[in-house]
């Protein structure tokens, strides 16, 4: 009498191989496919935080400047301040036309300057524009690579990022009825 074998035949074996080898791709496409959606997502939170530090910063420099500030297409943005006189900057660095980094002043403890640099290879363009003739309202737009595209950052495929920020009003003489915002109570 025979004794019958137990275990695979070759075939049997081949086939299971096959089908782990397809359930391993699958698995791994797809980890492939997370890890760099997770990079993306890091990447757009990344720039987002940079762009609103930016936005953040102009606003506060027009806030709390003294004269009236630059406008225009520009590269260099100052604004003088009534904190110990330290003036608010933001400086946009890089050729024309290419992606620059931007350099971001601003007054900290005891008359010192603070001075960060953010964005090495974000920024394109820095607009500011004073909005109406006697309004102390100004609109800051930049242009910023945009980082879905694979493509390398131009002002065709840029994003941007538009902020309105008031001037204060410079305090009026002595006895005037005149109310200037976040100074006082209203009157």
């Amino acid at each position: 009498m025979m004794k019958k074998r137990t275990g695979f035949t070759l075939v049997e074996v081949m086939i299971a191989t096959a089908v782990g080898a397809i359930f391993s791709i699958a698995v791994m496409s797809l980890l492939s496919r997370f890890t760099r959606m997770a990079t993306l997502t890091g990447e757009q939170a990344t720039v987002a935080r940079e762009v609103n530090m930016v936005m953040a910063a102009f606003r506060n420099a027009i806030r709390a400047s003294t004269s009236e500030p630059l406008t225009g297409e520009i590269n260099h943005f100052k604004a003088d301040s009534s904190v110990d006189g330290v003036p608010y900057m933001l400086v946009l660095h890089g050729e024309e036309g290419a992606a620059g980094g931007m350099e971001i002043q601003t007054p900290g403890e005891k008359g010192k300057a603070v001075t960060r640099q953010i964005g090495s290879k974000l920024f394109l363009k820095m607009e500011v524009k004073k909005l109406g003739v006697s309004s102390s309202l100004y609109q800051l737009k930049l242009w910023y690579a945009n980082p879905r595209s694979m493509q390398p950052p131009t002002l065709e495929n840029a994003l941007v990022a538009v902020t309105v920020a008031a001037q204060r009003a410079i305090a009026p003489a002595e006895g005037s009825s005149f109310w200037v915002p976040n100074d006082k109570s209203l009157p």
